[in-house]
């Protein structure tokens, strides 16, 4: 593909190793699957070009990539991304069809390291946690930020899973639900917060300290926007421990700048670089605010190693600003820590993310929409369909896996867990919906 896109006049660019360039017409390989984009005389020369080469096949505009449906509103001129589909294969694998809808991905008062009541996961159960957190880390990574905290928390115990992590990877399936057609909108015409002067592209930033009790390091995560876009967002352990929330957030802003530079050098590559009007980073913390407009030294952050310092070189070289925010108004605050439902929502929505009302009263079993939550749990007791019923205990689950891959011997010998809620009482997860 490489060497037919040079023949063509086509450039790589570094950012991406997949990604060419030809003014702006772009063409885009992942595997075998290809989308161009680009005015239609310049996207039909180039596959025909593409066809002379290889085994081609146009399929038209496209409407489904790697698994993200792509949702015209021409009018409004927006996109709408879509992996309902590819959530609804996540229940078929899990027997979470008619589980219970959640409200919120993670409980805010949950606790994951490992206790010593905990019931760690074997064998192949450990294979099945990591399976589910690599299914659902690729919905988070391409359409779904609102369970990027929950997600990457949980991943970080896929090598030794407990009892209490299956439980929370369930909650996530039971949230996702609730909000199974939640699409991700591009093209919004409101920004998430109006800036001056206006700008194109703004980055939120945020960190929750010591969050993990064990090794005592913070979370940080950023997201961007481009032109009231969500484009890019990121919750991940910090590699250092922070000693104070400054400090924590001072590290998360490095992180949102390092990524903003890419961001930059990628536009740049598009050809849309004299189009972004100024760079702004928006934080909740003044005192990480005070100390990446000066380089002054501080007797307290005199510790920070030199290459957490990258945002103070940024601003003061004037390559980007950044700005105060009320932390309630913080968007990346859902990246960095379960939060109740309200709260919850109301950032998810400033993510770009659009809400379906129906999907929390529709009885997925009968496909009937109902006036109110209420009566859809009145609905599914007395039609014996009631969602605690399907959630599945590993040793079950398993087995059915087993059954569809074709190497199943009818046996369930070192599956000790049973998880599920089939008998009401196994496992009391605590959970509460915000």
């Amino acid at each position: 593909m490489d060497e037919a896109a040079v023949e063509f006049g086509m450039t790589k660019i570094s950012n991406d190793q997949a990604i060419w360039i030809l003014l702006r017409l772009i063409l885009v390989a992942h595997v075998d699957d290809v989308l161009i984009c680009g005015d239609k005389e310049h996207s039909t020369g180039l596959m025909k070009y593409l066809a002379s080469k290889y085994k081609f096949k146009d399929l038209g505009p496209v409407g489904l990539y790697i698994g993200i449906y792509i949702i015209r509103d021409r009018y409004h001129h927006r996109l709408f991304l879509d992996q309902a589909f590819y959530v609804s294969e996540i229940f078929e694998d899990y027997n979470m069809t008619n589980c219970t809808p959640s409200a919120i991905p993670m409980d805010p008062k949950a606790t994951w390291d490992q206790q010593q009541d905990d019931i760690p996961l074997v064998g192949k159960e450990i294979k099945l946690y990591q399976r589910a957190i690599g299914q659902l880390m690729y919905l988070m990574l391409a359409t779904r930020p609102d369970i990027a905290y929950a997600v990457t928390k949980l991943a970080q115990f896929a090598a030794t899973p407990t009892n209490r992590h299956w439980a929370g990877v369930l909650k996530i399936m039971r949230y996702l639900r609730a909000h199974t057609s939640v699409q991700l909108c591009l093209g919004s015409t409101k920004p998430p917060m109006l800036v001056s002067p206006s700008t194109n592209l703004i980055g939120y930033f945020d960190a929750s300290l010591m969050d993990c009790t064990k090794t005592r390091k913070s979370t940080g995560a950023y997201t961007f926007f481009l032109q009231s876009s969500c484009i890019s967002w990121a919750s991940k352990k910090q590699d250092l421990i922070a000693l104070s929330s400054t400090e924590a957030e001072f590290i998360a802003g490095t992180e949102a700048v390092k990524e903003l530079a890419w961001i930059i050098e990628f536009l740049e590559y598009l050809d849309f670089d004299e189009e972004i009007k100024t760079l702004h980073l928006i934080g909740d913390n003044p005192g990480v605010l005070a100390m990446a407009k000066s380089s002054d030294f501080r007797p307290r952050t005199k510790h920070i190693h030199t290459r957490e310092r990258y945002i103070t070189y940024m601003v003061e070289s004037g390559q980007c600003q950044i700005s105060y925010i009320l932390t309630k108004d913080m968007i990346a605050d859902a990246l960095t820590k379960a939060l109740p439902r309200e709260q919850h929502e109301y950032l998810a929505k400033l993510l770009g993310l659009v809400f379906g009302n129906e999907e929390k009263k529709t009885c997925h079993q009968c496909l009937v929409i109902f006036s109110s939550r209420n009566a859809l749990h009145k609905h599914l007791r007395l039609a014996n369909y009631y969602c605690d019923d399907s959630m599945p205990s590993l040793g079950k689950l398993m087995f059915e896996l087993d059954m569809k891959s074709g190497d199943a011997d009818g046996s369930t010998e070192g599956i000790q867990p049973q998880l599920g809620y089939a008998d009401g009482s196994e496992y009391n997860t605590g959970d509460t919906d915000g």
